[in-house]
């Protein structure tokens, strides 16, 4: 599960953010192969090795955006962007699954051995090196933009409001004599919109719960 997450939130994300015009195919493609490049001090055929996953995948997306990019198909550059990162998607997450499960067969004796120390499956792979590079990218591209955190924050604010509207209800509901919770009409509101099964427990005189 942990390493199905991995595959999905990398990909999908990436995906995500190229959709909505946060970053394009290009940008994508120009991270993965800088991500790819031998820094100084690396033994380059070592490096070579470990980015091979995500060589292959570029090369099959890159041929699918060159055949998307005729201009028979007459492809708006949103367009071209979608159906090439659809594409990417396809290759990518194939790729992961087909290292994970390879790990996976490799790894078996290990895996479900009582004194098992594996804990993530992912770093075990061939696909590794295309699992960070994704997240680099959505980190970079995707939760760091101005777009998203403002989004968040928001979140953050209506999430409170939300919770202190229906402490309001709540809170009346704790102590009766506080009349300014209680017996106002948006505490009895507030209060009646909390699902009824925990307002059952709340309410039971036998629940012992703080």
């Amino acid at each position: 599960m942990e390493a199905c997450d991995d595959i999905a939130y990398s990909v999908l994300d990436a995906e995500d953010i190229v959709k909505k015009g946060l970053a394009s195919f290009h940008d994508l493609v120009n991270h993965l192969e800088y991500y790819m490049t031998c820094k100084k001090g690396q033994d380059c055929a070592e490096q070579s090795a470990k980015f091979e996953v995500i060589n292959k995948v570029l090369e099959s997306s890159k041929r699918m955006h060159d055949e998307f990019s005729n201009p028979s198909l007459n492809l708006t550059p949103a367009e071209l962007n979608d159906v090439s990162m659809q594409m990417f998607r396809v290759h990518a997450i194939g790729q992961l699954v087909s290292g994970v499960t390879e790990a996976f067969k490799e790894q078996i004796d290990k895996l479900t051995s009582e004194s098992c120390t594996i804990k993530d499956l992912m770093s075990l792979s061939k696909g590794s090196e295309l699992c960070g590079a994704l997240k680099s990218f959505d980190l970079k591209w995707g939760y760091k933009n101005k777009t998203v955190l403002k989004l968040e924050l928001q979140g953050h604010n209506y999430i409170h409001g939300l919770m202190d509207m229906l402490w309001v209800g709540i809170h009346g509901r704790l102590s009766s004599t506080d009349k300014k919770a209680s017996g106002t009409p948006f505490g009895k509101y507030a209060y009646g919109k909390i699902s009824e099964n925990y307002r059952r427990v709340f309410e039971d005189k036998d629940n012992n719960l703080p």
